[in-house]
């Protein structure tokens, strides 16, 4: 009830019961069943989402394997394509935070930003591929291009802190480094 679909299979699943949700484009809420108060906009926007609720999504192919993910915003093609049951996360850029799975809690501004990330919560990624690399820690923040991705890449760590373009930890593994400069490298226990 009170839905709008507009385009080709766009919110088409045969037993919908979920309300306030806005599709526009090609698949766009394709599969939505109950989830409600969705907005997608662009072709498979949204597209395996079943359950979901409150998510809003622009860029072709954002959000396009979420099933069951909540509060999550996606813009730019690609933009959180991979979360399936992801919650609370934003990615703005195309292809940022693209391979999160179950991750959640994430910021990513920036084309690649967080573009590695897959089960890891609590991060910030800003900047063009800030934060490649970071596949599973949490609570890091990568601020500035290619910060945290450069050299060696930051992977599993946590609590990390890199501000400046290129700025990276010297373990992929690192754990409560703070770095801030361009192309500063940082080791844990100095900051």
């Amino acid at each position: 009830e009170y839905n709008v679909a507009v385009g080709n299979i766009a919110m088409d699943a045969a037993s919908m019961t979920g309300n306030f949700n806005t599709a526009i484009g090609r698949s766009a809420l394709g599969a939505n069943t109950s989830g409600s108060s969705n907005c997608a906009v662009g072709i498979n926007v949204l597209g395996g989402n079943t359950t979901g609720n409150t998510n809003c999504a622009m860029g072709d192919s954002a959000l396009d394997a979420n099933t069951t993910g909540s509060n999550s915003v996606a813009i730019g093609v690609n933009a959180l394509g991979a979360a399936t049951t992801a919650d609370q996360n934003t990615a703005c850029g195309n292809i940022a935070l693209n391979k999160v799975t179950t991750g959640a809690s994430n910021a990513a501004f920036g084309g690649n930003a967080g573009g590695a990330c897959t089960t890891g919560n609590g991060n910030a990624f800003i900047g063009d591929s800030a934060g490649y690399g970071n596949t599973t820690g949490y609570a890091n923040t990568f601020v500035g291009s290619a910060a945290g991705a450069y050299t060696v890449l930051t992977t599993t760590g946590t609590d990390n802190t890199m501000v400046g373009a290129l700025s990276h930890a010297t373990s992929a593994t690192a754990v409560n480094v703070n770095v801030f400069g361009r192309n500063v490298a940082g080791e844990q226990g100095y900051t």
